[in-house]
């Protein structure tokens, strides 16, 4: 993980996120659940298309990111943190994947690193406005931390397109349901 880079990006997430929790707070809680479910189906489309492209014997060579696309990532990464709460990494991922064929558990690694300001400040603004369940939160937050080392290894076990698939099934999944249930 490239930390200056991903530092020039974190602090423009910090205040894209902030501004778009304070947005995301203000709007109505169906438009946000419609909007999510419909990112959430738009990112899984997107992720499950790579799989239809014939696959190369030997990958393409990584591309180093150029530092002056690092505000954009950052700012896109903030947009969805603060608007979605779920981290800039499910637009940072896939950026840095398909564009810049970085393998995915480096991009993976990156986008953990870059999330972290967006996401304090996300909840911050969240926190703020009345929109979190403190009871319900921590005790995720805490599963979250205590299982999070045993992701990353299995993230690194598992072949790439395993993990790219796992997930692309998760984020359809996640999707569907919402917009089946509307809940």
């Amino acid at each position: 993980v490239d930390l200056r880079a991903v530092g020039v990006a974190g602090l423009c997430s910090i205040v894209t996120a902030w501004l778009a929790a304070r947005f995301a707070v203000a709007i109505d809680a169906q438009v946000l659940h419609v909007a999510f479910a419909l990112f959430l189906l738009a990112l899984a489309l997107y992720f499950g298309w790579p799989f239809r492209r014939k696959t190369c014997a030997t990958p393409p060579p990584v591309k180093e990111v150029p530092r002056r696309l690092m505000p954009a990532i950052g700012i896109a990464s903030g947009a969805v943190s603060g608007f979605f709460t779920i981290g800039g990494g499910m637009v940072v991922v896939p950026a840095l994947v398909s564009l810049f064929k970085m393998p995915q558990t480096r991009a993976q690694g990156m986008a953990l690193a870059l999330v972290v300001p967006g996401a304090f400040v996300a909840l911050a603004t969240y926190g703020h406005s009345g929109a979190v369940d403190w009871r319900v939160g921590l005790p995720l937050a805490l599963g979250g931390v205590l299982t999070v080392s045993w992701g990353v290894h299995l993230a690194h076990t598992l072949p790439q397109r395993l993990l790219r698939t796992a997930f692309c099934t998760v984020l359809l999944g996640a999707a569907i349901s919402m917009l089946v249930t509307g809940a």
